[in-house]
């Protein structure tokens, strides 16, 4: 079976791996260039991990980022709210947090490809699916291609996406978010940890985690409406200087050290009934967008990469595309809602909402946040560590 993937991101280019070592024919169409400095940080989560561990390239990945010893959660002033120590989660579910620059984790794919070709500036116009003809990928300069399968990953605003299932009712999450990397590592404890800090308005967040020897990736978030644009990155950073001026002075030193940055406003949108229409299947951000609170966004699309090749690669084209569903809908739409709901607890507004803020965070239970871990790293598809995934 040949296989066309649409989108180079994370998703694509894990679902390209996936779809190699099970021995498919495929290729990936990327409409960007091959600019691998743009960009920010992510952090890999234990059920990304164990996923990439079965395509052979969770040690690579490893040794690209950086492992924070700890998460914590703590006010603009530095008073720790909330503290999970990582070996927990090692003990648990084998990995802790891997904090990696989006490009290096780009790079370790990429060169996991061998022989899978991956076209940049490669934008798709249309995607032309009729009974007892290959699917035609149509681009936007003329050329045409054919398979027998497209495999979407082209992210939030899905082209693909709209052409099968009409327009898309995004939901704004109330924030918008800057992400960028620092040419600085914090000192002590500091620069071994992944650390959240909230202020007293609602919203106002700043997050740090060194992603290799020297650099760390920093977001911070802001309770605005949707639309805002900064006329240059200048202009945006002194304006975060403004807004953070009351966090802990780290953050000034951060943004000092930043030479450039992402802003993004934070979007998801609701279930989707189906991830695909005849032969056209989409993954990732394309199929179950999630707002950057929980930290899945990635990690999800890993998971339904793999998933979708898996079950490709056991099952006729139809009762496969059925069976990714069935298998990763629940948890995708489950990750996507909590995500949502966390998000919507920041914003509480007022000297009340902070508290009920700080107050949930804060009085978790352990009980109760392994309960959640549990479900969210849970990878009832994977076969036993050690099995390759391969056909």
């Amino acid at each position: 079976m040949r296989i066309i993937v649409i989108g180079g991101g994370i998703g694509g280019l894990t679902a390209a791996l996936a779809l190699e070592r099970r021995g498919f024919s495929c290729e990936v169409f990327e409409a960007g260039g091959r600019d691998l400095d743009q960009g920010a940080g992510l952090v890999l989560a234990p059920n990304g991990l164990a996923t990439l561990r079965q395509l052979e390239v969770c040690d690579q990945v490893r040794k690209a980022g950086f492992e924070p010893r700890s998460m914590v959660i703590a006010r603009s002033d530095g008073k720790i709210l909330q503290r999970i120590d990582a070996d927990e989660w090692r003990r648990r579910y084998g990995f802790g947090p891997v904090a990696v620059h989006r490009a290096a984790l780009h790079r370790v794919l990429v060169d996991a490809l061998h022989g899978v070709p991956v076209r940049y500036d490669t934008a798709v116009a249309r995607v032309r699916d009729e009974a007892n003809e290959p699917v035609t990928v149509m681009l936007a300069n003329g050329e045409r291609f054919t398979c027998e399968l497209v495999v979407a990953a082209d992210g939030l605003r899905s082209p693909l996406r709209q052409q099968l299932f009409g327009p898309t009712r995004f939901r704004y999450g109330g924030q918008t978010t800057w992400r960028g990397i620092a040419e600085h590592r914090l000192d002590g404890e500091s620069g071994q940890v992944l650390l959240e800090m909230w202020g007293r308005p609602p919203g106002l967040r700043f997050g740090v985690v060194p992603v290799d020897e020297r650099r760390s990736y920093w977001f911070a978030t802001q309770f605005a409406p949707s639309g805002g644009r900064d006329p240059s990155v200048a202009a945006a950073l002194a304006g975060l200087h403004t807004d953070f001026a009351d966090f802990v002075p780290s953050v000034q030193t951060l943004l000092h050290q930043s030479q450039t940055l992402v802003r993004t406003d934070i979007f998801d949108f609701g279930p989707l009934a189906s991830w695909h229409r005849g032969r056209v299947v989409l993954i990732g951000d394309a199929a179950h967008a999630t707002t950057p609170n929980l930290g899945q966004g990635a990690n999800q699309a890993i998971e339904s990469a793999f998933v979708v090749a898996q079950a490709l690669a056991n099952e006729e084209l139809s009762a496969a595309l059925t069976n990714y569903e069935r298998i990763r809908m629940p948890k995708a739409h489950w990750v996507t809602q909590q995500s949502w709901r966390y998000g919507q607890l920041t914003n509480l507004p007022g000297t009340l909402g902070r508290f009920v803020r700080e107050t949930v965070v804060a009085g978790a239970s352990p009980a109760s946040m392994q309960k959640r871990t549990d479900r969210l790293f849970s990878l009832g598809f994977v076969p036993a560590a050690g099995t390759p995934a391969t056909r």
